[in-house]
């Protein structure tokens, strides 16, 4: 990726690397992840949450209530 915005619209760059088009798109609507300390975890915990209440391991609210408690956990 490009450092800079004018370098998405070089042609050279461009050529040699043709998705480029496709990473300036996805840019448009691209979020940071949040400055927190312990993200990667806290994106553990929902990940796993969520594919409990997927799979039926737990309803969904028992799921989301267990994430609340563990991410208030890191948090503090």
């Amino acid at each position: 990726m490009p450092v800079n915005l004018a370098a998405l619209q070089n042609q050279t760059a461009i050529q040699a690397m043709p998705l480029l088009p496709v990473f300036q798109q996805a840019l448009l609507t691209a979020k940071a992840r949040p400055v927190i300390a312990n993200w990667s975890e806290i994106e553990d915990i929902i990940a796993t949450k969520v594919a409990e209440a997927i799979t039926g391991t737990k309803t969904v609210k028992k799921a989301l209530d267990d994430a609340v408690l563990e991410i208030d956990q890191l948090l503090k």
